[in-house]
């Protein structure tokens, strides 16, 4: 069985690889979207690193940073979906959403309030997911295409 700090390395390993791939795929103009796709992949290497380091950097940036910057991550797959099926992007609801969470996180850092950060965080992605599904079927006037219905159905 593997422990959580290799699971962690290997997911970093995977996040650097990807976003790498998404960014030649910028470059070779495959499709919009990427630019966000690959920084959302190399941002969630760094969080996933820090929290990996877990008991050997400050618990503050371990927890704290390492988990804003995995949200930070989280909410750049948003935007490259959002840019992808040519919907608005939605940096105001998710500067909002990130900066209570940041805020949160850092006034709750304590061994004691594990449990509420663990609701919190889910709650977050979820909150982050459900924008992702709200910008997509938001309608301003634009062609639907099977790809978009797909994107629909699956983050709904």
């Amino acid at each position: 069985m593997l422990d959580i700090k290799t699971i962690l390395v290997v997911a970093f390993a995977v996040y650097i690889l990807m976003g790498l791939v998404s960014f030649f795929a910028r470059y070779k103009n495959f499709r919009s979207g990427s630019n966000y796709w690959g920084t959302a992949m190399l941002i969630l290497a760094l969080g996933t690193f820090l929290i990996a380091l877990r008991n050997m950097i400050p618990d503050y940036a371990s927890i704290v940073i390492g988990n804003a910057v995995v949200m930070i991550g989280l909410s750049f797959f948003t935007l490259a979906i959002c840019e992808y099926a040519e919907r608005p992007l939605p940096y105001k609801p998710l500067g909002v959403i990130l900066v209570l969470y940041i805020i949160f996180f850092h006034l709750f850092t304590g061994e004691n309030y594990f449990k509420l950060r663990v609701v919190v965080y889910s709650f977050t992605s979820v909150l982050i997911h459900s924008i992702t599904v709200y910008f997509l079927f938001k309608i301003e006037g634009r062609k639907w295409v099977n790809e978009i219905y797909f994107l629909i159905l699956f983050f709904s």
